[in-house]
């Protein structure tokens, strides 16, 4: 296994070429924010993410701060929007 942030990749081609190949990752960033949905109740809902970073990422998403069970794609979908639980007070 190699340290964090550096990759060795030895090559020799035909006994001509040799080299290492060393990479920094990136740290992640977002690059897009979601962008805010209002669906009717029963309507699909899609959210995506433009992010970078290197190795690759992966995906939470979150309703506030809990994590969606298996949301864990790039867009992410609801099938059929639903008001929270409990629903939020009126003003």
């Amino acid at each position: 296994m190699f340290p964090p942030g550096r990759l060795s990749l030895p090559t020799n081609l035909c006994g001509l070429v040799s080299f290492n190949l060393y990479y920094q990752p990136l740290a992640p960033s977002v690059l897009t924010q979601p962008t805010n949905q209002l669906p009717a109740i029963g309507e699909p809902a899609t959210f995506s993410v433009v992010a970078g970073g290197t190795p690759a990422l992966s995906y939470q998403w979150r309703f506030n701060t809990t994590p969606i069970s298996g949301a864990t794609t790039n867009p992410f979908t609801i099938p059929s929007a639903q008001l929270p639980t409990p629903a939020p007070t009126p003003f």
